[in-house]
């Protein structure tokens, strides 16, 4: 557990004092979330899920992934929202949602907060 304050909405969602909401309409690239190419398909792992949640009484279904730098190092995560008819969510099994196809729309927030991958991370510096 960090030392990180919290706050919980009257959801149940809990808003972490590093976590920073994109608004919606962003045109800004997304790479280090999605950065595959045609060619690099076959071999990449896709996206790399930490959890999937969804709030009773809402209708979005929420994935959050891990973000990674060009020399493969956690930089954080970003949580991506859905609504729950979404088409491309017709299959929500692990496998399925690591080759999800994603847009900036689809962001909700970022977080610098690497979960475990940043513990290890600091282990070896």
């Amino acid at each position: 557990m960090t030392g990180l304050e919290s706050q919980q909405t009257s959801s149940g969602a809990t808003i972490e004092e590093d976590t920073v909401t994109l608004p919606l309409n962003s045109s800004e690239a997304t790479p280090d979330v999605q950065s595959h190419s045609q060619s690099d398909q076959e071999s990449d792992p896709g996206l790399v899920i930490a959890r999937t949640f969804s709030f009773p009484g809402e209708p979005f279904f929420f994935v959050e992934v891990l973000t990674f730098d060009e020399s493969y190092r956690c930089t954080g995560s970003c949580t991506l929202r859905f609504d729950d008819a979404d088409p491309r969510l017709k299959d929500r099994s692990h496998e399925a949602l690591q080759r999800l196809q994603i847009s900036t729309e689809d962001i909700w927030s970022r977080s610098t907060n690497c979960g475990v991958l940043g513990q290890i991370d600091r282990a070896f510096q």
